[in-house]
């Protein structure tokens, strides 16, 4: 996120020619939703992943249902982002 964070922001300083109240306003609209949704898969994953009981076995058993390539694909959102392409 921070590397995402850099070159976000270094792209909209170079686009708002030196109007940097521009390049931030435009840096936090354009980040704000994609962090909500990070932190929101993080709190997801706390759940899931810390679960006891039946919850835990719940997952267990939806998860072993699950093949590899699937549990990767529900993350590609996060890996295969592209701060040139958002």
């Amino acid at each position: 996120m921070a590397i995402e964070d850099a070159c976000t922001l270094a792209a909209r300083l170079k686009r708002s020619n030196g109007e940097i109240s521009t390049a931030i306003d435009a840096f936090v609209s354009l980040r704000e939703p994609r962090i909500n949704k990070i932190r929101k898969r993080g709190d997801f994953n706390k759940f899931a992943y810390q679960a006891k009981g039946p919850i835990r076995m719940a997952r267990d058993l939806g998860l072993s249902l699950r093949l590899p390539t699937g549990l990767a694909a529900d993350i590609d959102w996060i890996y295969k982002y592209r701060v040139d392409n958002p």
